[in-house]
Parts: C-alpha cells; structure tokens; sequence
C-alpha cells in the first residue's frame, strides 16, 4: 500500500488513532498459532520412559535413601504439614482451573491437547499401578489414601502433564509460575506420606513423557505473541502502528515484527521475558568456549534495548547509515521493544552479480573503516546485515551485538567477517583483492591468525558450509595477497571438541586399565614377577620399545610424500594412547589419516593408506603364522574338549559380511563413486611402494620387523620367567594373539589378548600361572606404559600442528 495516498473512502488518521485491542494476560499466542514438531519432544518420551522404568523396578524395596527422606518429612512439624495439605490440594485444583479456562476461552486446540495428555496419563498410571505394585492409583489422596503408596503417584503426573502441555501458549508470568505448582505438589505428597521417592520420580517422568507426546503428535507453540499484544506495547511508547506483521525467519534472543506509522515503514524489535536468558545463554556459551569474550554474563532486557540504541544514535550522529531510533523502552505487556525506521535499502545477499562489482565491495571495506574509526564494531556481519542504499551508500541493518571502545580482538573480528561475508558474494579471488586494495589493509595483516571456522557466528558459519567455502583457503590467498608470512593461528576457543575427546578418550583408557587390573589375580601375577630375572625383563623392555622405531619406517614406505622421522616416531606412542581407548584397529587408522593429511598426503591416499596398511598387515601375520605352524605343529599340546566352533562362526560372519560390503559397494552407483576412486589411488600409490626397491624396503621390512620384534619380546620375557620356548613357538603365539587380538572391537585388545596368551603358551608347555605372568608382563611392556607416553606426544603434536 502506498502510505502517501489516501484511498477513497479510507480514513487513514482513524487507523492510527484507535485504541489497542485488549491483550490476553494468560494466553501470549493466537488461537491459531503456530506448531512445529520438536525432535526434543520424542528424545523426551524416550528419556521418560526409561526413568519410570528404572523407577518402577527400584519402587519395589526399600532403599536407604528412600527410608531417609522420609525420615526427614516424617519429622516435620505439624503446622507444616497443614501447609502442606493446603499446597498439594491447592495444585490440582490449580490444573482444573486451568483446564476450565482453556476451554472457556475457546481454545479448542488445547482443550484437544489437554484432554489427550489427562488421558495418557490416566490409562499410563494405572498400567504402572497394576504392573509394578498391583494397586489402583489413589486419585484423590486426601480422602482415600492406601498405607503403601502406589506406584506412580498421579496427583503429580495429572500436575506436570496439564501444564506443560500448556506451557508453550502461556505468558510468561505464568510460565514461571508452574515451575512453583509442581515443586509444591512433590514436596507435599512426600511430606504427607502420599508417596515415596520412586513414586514420586515415576510421577514426573509419566508426567513429562505424556505432555511430550502430546506435542510431539500434534506440535508445539512457537510462542509468539499476538500482533494485539504488539500493537498494546507500542501504544505505550506513543507509537500508533499498522499492518504488523512477523518476519518469517526469526532471530535467537529477540522478535522481529515489521508494519508502519504515519511517517512510513517501521522495524520493531521485541525483547521479549526470554530474551535475557537467551542473552544469557549465549554469552555464558562464548565466554566458556572463547578466549576473547568477557565474563560480564549479567544483563537484563532493558540494558540490550538501551545498548543497541544508543549505539544507533552514536552511529547516525557519525554519518554511518544505521536505522532512526524511533522509541526504545519499557510496556505494560512486559516486553522491551526497539522500534527503529529503516532506509530504503536492500541487504548484499538481494543483490544481482552484476550489481556487485569491485566499487561496491570496496565501499563495504570504506564503511567497516569508518564503523572502526569512530570507535565502534558490529560484532556480526554477514550478507543479510550489509545494505545498500539507493545511493550505493553503504549501511548496517542493526547494530545488536555492536560495542563502543572495543578491544583489538573485537576488531579483527569484525574484518574476518567483512572478508568472509564479501567471499562468499563474490569469490575469493575478488573478495582478497579488495580487501587488500582497502583502507583496512594494515588492519588485515594482524587479522589473518584470526582467520578461521571458529571466529565466524553461527549464522555465517552456516552459510559458509552451505557456500562449500574453503576458510582455510581464504587465509592462505589473503596471506599472499598481503605478502606477509603465514603466522600461528589464533587460539580463539577455550575449550575445543578435542580437548573434550581427550579427556573422555583419558576415561576410557583409565576404565580399561581399572578393569583389568580388578580381574587378575595380582598375588599370583607378584610372586612370580619376584622370580623373573631383572636383566631379561629389561632386555625385554627395550625391545618393545624399539618396534615403534620398525613402524615408523614401514610408515614412511607406504607413501611416496617424505615423513619427519622424529614426529613419527612420537606418533606411534600417540597411537598406543588411542589405540587404548578406540576399538581394535579402528582409532589407529583414523588417526593416521588425519596425521598425514596434515603433512600434506593427498586426502585418499591418507584415507586408503590405514586400511590397506592394516590388510598388509594381516598378511605378513597370515604368513608368519603359517611358517611358524609348519614348524611347531607337532608340539601343540591342545586339551581333548577344545571346541572351535565359536572362532570358526567368527570368522565366517566377518567373511560374510566382507562378501556383503562388496556387491554393495559395486551394485550402488552412489558408494561405487565414493569408495572405488580412493582404493584405486591407494592401489596404485602402494603399486609404487612396491615397485620401488627402496619403499619397499621400508614398507615390508618395517612391518616385518615391527611383528618379529613383539616375538623377540616375548621370548625374553619367557626367559625372564624360566620357561624359554621356540623362537618359532613364541613367533607363532604371538602372530596368533596379534591376530586374533586385532579383530575383536575391544579397546587395545584388553583382556582378549590377555586371555589368548595364556591359552597359547600353556598349549605349548607354559605352567598356567607363569602363562599369566608371562601375558601380563608383555602387555604391560607393549600396550599399557606406551599410552602413558602416548598422551603427551599427542598434545605436543596437537601443539606443532601434527595433529
């Protein structure tokens, strides 16, 4: 509608001039709002279901806790209890009252969703009730109340499923008071003896997964408010406003709504009650996980409004096109709103390719120079906040995250995102141009360390993915374009997902080692180490740790791309310390790849050099074990009842579904594309190492060596302990465990090789408790004090850029 034309018969100034409609202070949202299906919602039915069952079987016996909480309300004084007889009776009829104006208000919908959730529970309860104590529920327990509680107690789970099934549509007011309705209703059926805590626990969780249900089966409230109430909150700041409307895609923290007054088109941006706890989350975020953000978590809804306004006035003073400050405060309704009026612009991301030529994203640079200048930062730039005016003047959307006097972190910031957004529009090639023909140039020179995925926000993070954009790639054209060397990334995270892995892998390995160390027989496993000779164990020692040495070469054969041997070297303790906590040999092909990508092995060859290197593997270990059978076949000593039923099952299963993965592979267009290209570039990356006499060398001798000299550790630890064997015989036993040890999904192989030793060297002869003494020294020695080591040359790799 054209706002400087009247239309006949159409009273403009009345539109403006009428009174706000009437707002709901129960309901924040229409009668025809709008419901999404949250995923959370069927997570939750998930979780509640598994928490009543644990609480159902543990409702049975009386566990010490359960008898000390209720020693605790038993002791409560009598004019409490009367409380809270009050309390608990005061909140079912809360939930009745509730329901009734549901249904007076003609919320036809919810009045649907209620009755669904009163429902599930009921018929829920009492199939509990039946299954778990063969007791009907007491529905209203202040009159007929059983001596033993039933299992769950439906007073709460009838409380906690009414209202959260009706939470989405409320206000805010009410919102946080249901929080208060169901703490009352579980402290007073524990003070009055109405239930236990299993009851009380197999309550909240029916309670929960019925009212998840219900949205999840007919959606959930996305909680707008109505425009009524926008117009009401408007109206208390003397802004008479027409023709609101949502913005389809709404920001996180904060509602946009549109429409305008007598002077034209009007942004009102609302910050609602959730809006600080959403301010909060995502400072509390930023500051645990980045370096640079401040700890000043505490901020209310007035200080965003304010802070944003003022920023619009500081900026619009300093010739920056920002939006007018319309009105900023306060409203009866509640809710902190910013209305402010826009140019008439378009954002970068609505313009053509012809449109975005080099001037354009050099005015972008001038603009972000002056913001900079005038001693101001945006904080979030992407395509969407950069606009161009008629003109071709160059202005921000808003300035929400914006700060004033910010830190040098704040601005490199800032021009990472210039950069990424203008890449992103028109290339790298021409982004880094201009950007290094830009007044920011010096600017961009410190910035380059901060450069990457992790400075960028969420939102541009996202369009990056979708764009296929090459951070990396950016950093690296932009430090040759600035002719500057390639410095040290910036380490903006506090915590990374790595870091996060490594103390959880360190719990793996830690439950491993406990668990080992609890299922043997320690006495047994001491005296005989008391026997061993120390010389040999040392010897023994030595040479396990000389088979990293016969790895690292093997490693730098199977790729024709030179390896340092140093760092090499200390990455084979780093995978000893995976290798601990990852199943069989999965972790240690993972993390070779990534270590050769880093080096600068092309990505399939990396990809395809672990598996095949562990198949190369398996076959000198085929081999060594049939050599060595030939030659010790007479002297395996077997017990009569050995059944080898289950090896030989395993073995056909795995053959089979190798058969399987296949014809898959070959049959479907899809994986054949993804899965042949980087075999056959690994085939024939390996076709050289083999060709080449010297790759060769190191790629079979490596591995050749590395497997004789696990043998030769076993052999001294035998002699250690008095009972020499073979150097076939230990040849033989230890292909074998290694073999068989490698295809089992255990971490390190715990307790499976163990077990296997023992079952190989007392075929040959061994005395059962030297057999254990002998497996535990060897894994001792080769797979439990390397991962110690292993730690620290992971995170002084990490450090070096080696991982």
């Amino acid at each position: 509608m054209n706002v400087n034309s009247e239309p006949a018969g159409l009273d403009v100034g009345a539109m403006f001039d009428r009174p706000p409609a009437e707002v709901s202070q129960i309901f924040a949202s229409d009668r025809d709002e709008t419901r999404v299906r949250r995923p959370a919602d069927a997570v939750m039915v998930v979780v509640s279901a598994i928490v009543v069952a644990l609480a159902g079987w543990a409702s049975g016996g009386d566990s010490e806790l359960e008898t000390w909480i209720a020693d605790i309300f038993d002791d409560a004084p009598a004019w409490m209890r009367s409380i809270a007889v009050v309390g608990f009776s005061l909140c079912g009829i809360a939930v009745l009252a509730l329901v009734a104006v549901v249904a007076f208000r003609s919320r036809w919908a919810l009045v649907r969703d209620v009755f669904t959730a009163i429902i599930v529970t009921l018929l829920t309860v009492v199939v509990l009730g039946q299954w778990v104590s063969s007791e009907w529920p007491d529905l209203v327990p202040e009159i007929w109340a059983d001596a033993t509680p039933p299992f769950p107690i439906v007073r709460v789970a009838m409380v906690v499923a009414v209202l959260l099934t009706v939470r989405p549509s409320l206000t805010a007011p009410l919102r946080r008071l249901d929080r208060w309705v169901i703490g009352t209703s579980v402290v007073g059926a524990l003070m009055l003896g109405y239930g236990t805590l299993t009851t009380v626990i197999g309550g909240l969780g029916v309670g929960i997964g019925a009212a998840a249900l219900v949205r999840f089966v007919f959606g959930t409230s996305i909680g707008l408010p109505t425009l009524d109430r926008v117009t009401a909150a408007l109206h208390d700041l003397n802004v008479a406003a027409v023709d609101l409307a949502y913005l389809p895609e709404q920001p996180n923290g904060w509602l946009e709504v549109t429409g305008r007054d007598r002077e034209g088109p009007i942004a009102v941006r609302i910050y609602g009650r959730d809006a600080a706890d959403s301010a909060f989350a995502n400072r509390l975020w930023r500051a645990m996980w980045y370096r640079d953000a401040a700890w000043s978590l505490g901020v209310s809804r007035q200080e965003l409004a304010e802070h944003e306004a003022l920023l619009l006035l500081l900026a619009h003073r300093s010739g920056i096109v920002v939006p007018d400050v319309v009105a900023v405060g306060s409203t009866s309704t509640g809710d902190v709103m910013l209305v402010t009026r826009r140019d008439e612009g378009r954002s970068l991301d609505d313009l053509t390719d012809d449109e975005l030529d080099d001037a354009l994203i050099g005015s972008v640079w001038e603009a972000i120079e002056g913001l900079h200048r005038h001693g101001m930062v945006h904080g979030h730039l992407d395509p969407s906040r950069i606009t161009v005016g008629p003109d071709g003047t160059i202005g921000f959307l808003d300035l929400a995250r914006g700060s004033m006097t910010p830190s040098p972190p704040k601005r490199r910031l800032d021009l990472v995102e210039t950069l990424t957004t203008t890449a992103l529009l028109v290339g790298p090639e021409r982004a880094i141009a201009a950007a290094a023909a830009s007044p920011m140039r010096h600017d961009l020179e410190e910035s380059v360390s901060t450069l990457q995925s992790a400075a960028l926000s969420r939102e541009l993070s996202g369009e990056v993915r979708r764009a296929d954009l090459d951070v990396d790639d950016l950093r690296t054209g932009l430090v040759e374009a600035l002719g500057v060397e390639t410095p040290e990334l910036a380490k903006l995270r506090r915590v990374r997902w790595v870091d996060i892995l490594m103390i959880a892998l360190a719990f793996v390995a830690a439950n491993a080692l406990i668990s080992w160390i609890a299922s043997i027989d320690l006495d047994t496993f001491i005296d005989e180490l008391q026997s061993a000779s120390l010389g040999w164990l040392l010897l023994a020692f030595i040479i396990s740790q000389s088979t990293n040495i016969a790895e690292t070469i093997s490693m730098m054969g199977v790729v024709s791309h030179p390896l340092p041997f140093g760092p090499t070297m200390q990455f084979q303790y780093a995978v000893s310390y995976i290798g601990l906590a990852v199943p069989s040999d999965a972790g240690r092909i993972a993390m070779t790849i990534r270590y050769l990508q880093k080096l600068g092995v092309p990505t399939r060859v990396a990809v395809g050099q672990g598996p095949f290197t562990t198949v190369f593997g398996w076959l000198i270990d085929l081999v060594l074990l049939l050599v060595s059978a030939r030659v010790v076949g007479a002297d395996i000593d077997l017990p009569d009842d050995t059944d080898f039923t289950g090896f030989i099952t395993i073995v056909i299963i795995l053959a089979v579904a190798a058969v399987i993965a296949v014809v898959v592979v070959l049959a479907v267009p899809k994986f054949r594309s993804r899965v042949l290209p980087p075999i056959i570039e690994t085939v024939h990356e390996l076709k050289g190492a083999v060709s080449e006499p010297d790759r060769a060398a190191k790629l079979l001798g490596g591995l050749v060596a590395k497997k004789l000299l696990f043998a030769m550790t076993l052999a001294a630890i035998l002699y250690a302990y008095g009972e020499p064997l073979s150097f076939a015989t230990v040849v033989f036993v230890n292909t074998a465990v290694s073999w068989f040890a490698g295809v089992f999904p255990v971490p390190g192989g715990i307790g499976v090789a163990e077990a296997s030793f023992v079952v190989g060297l007392t075929a040959f002869g061994v005395p059962d408790t030297v057999a254990l003494a002998v497996a535990l020294t060897h894994r001792l020695f080769t797979t439990y004090l390397p991962p110690i080591a292993g730690f620290f040359t992971m995170k002084r790799l990490e450090q070096r850029g080696y991982l």
